[in-house]
């Protein structure tokens, strides 16, 4: 945990213009806290089962378009007080060439979360209070083209800088996507990410990450707005402890699987994925929504 439920609800979309869009709205999260447990000051753990569990949040989008060039801009702030408060704003710009089967994109976006005071034992064996703000910037490069009616193959960097909270990060993938028939579609992509500046300790009480992907993925279309989709992941990840004296790899399969179906007004989707870790641990995850556009 914790468990999450999520409804969002678009209170208003005007059309200020041919090229300005504005949508307005509020996002409300129910959370299940029982399964959350953080380390205090002796050493023990505290739950949150009984904290605040319903968080609201304000969204508000906006997008220019005109000709190839999107700018657009999205923003998500807190309502009311919960246990774990987030805010977040992003800023893109993306440009299309060549009728459309060439684009590029750039993106800045900064977020920050808070959270209940928890320690963490550190390599020497003292207890640290881990950050109760924790923040991130992130600035992203991506790539896509339409080699033809068949072959679309796309790239993308991120450079993210976690600020006090942790050393800086970079993320890279790569990913191709091959139309078998009409109806069927064929993906693969390889990702990599790593720290950086390993001078700076991260204040969480983990290590420093190395992190190898590769995922390959089939997708079907058996009916008209019927959309399947199952994949499969190697993982490889590194961990270097802070004081750089020990290194632990950690292997991992995943599988997953997600359907989605269009109807007039609704759109449903649901989906899963169970990834079996080296260590023979085991951990799974579901997901689900509807979209309703009146």
């Amino acid at each position: 945990g914790p468990y999450s439920a999520e409804l969002q609800f678009v209170a208003e979309q005007i059309k200020i213009s041919d090229q300005i869009q504005v949508d307005a709205g509020v996002v409300s999260t129910v959370y299940d806290w029982d399964n959350l447990d953080i380390l205090d000051d002796r050493g023990d753990t505290q739950n949150f089962g009984d904290q605040e569990s319903t968080a609201f949040q304000g969204i508000l989008n906006a997008t220019y378009s005109k000709g190839q060039l999107q700018v657009g801009a999205q923003s998500l702030v807190p309502i009311n007080d919960t246990l774990i408060e987030s805010r977040a704003f992003q800023a893109s710009v993306r440009y299309s060439f060549r009728r459309d089967t060439l684009s590029l994109q750039a993106s800045l976006a900064d977020s920050a979360q808070k959270y209940p005071s928890g320690f963490y034992v550190d390599p020497l064996f003292q207890t640290r209070r881990v950050p109760e703000d924790y923040r991130q910037t992130t600035a992203s490069l991506a790539y896509s083209q339409a080699l033809n009616s068949k072959l679309k193959i796309g790239a993308q960097g991120w450079l993210t800088d976690h600020h006090e909270f942790r050393p800086w990060s970079y993320h890279l993938r790569a990913a191709a996507k091959y139309a078998v028939k009409s109806w069927a579609f064929f993906g693969l992509s390889g990702q990599y990410a790593a720290d950086t500046h390993q001078d700076s300790l991260p204040q969480d009480g983990s290590g420093f990450y190395d992190w190898t992907a590769l995922q390959g993925e089939v997708t079907i279309e058996p009916m008209y707005d019927l959309l399947l989709t199952g994949s499969y992941s190697w993982i490889l990840e590194k961990e270097n402890n802070a004081t750089g004296t020990r290194e632990s790899k950690l292997g991992a399969d995943q599988v997953g699987f997600f359907a989605k179906y269009s109807f007039s007004q609704f759109t449903v989707n649901a989906g899963g994925t169970v990834l079996w870790h080296g260590t023979k641990a085991r951990r799974s995850a579901i997901q689900g929504g509807m979209t309703w556009t009146l």
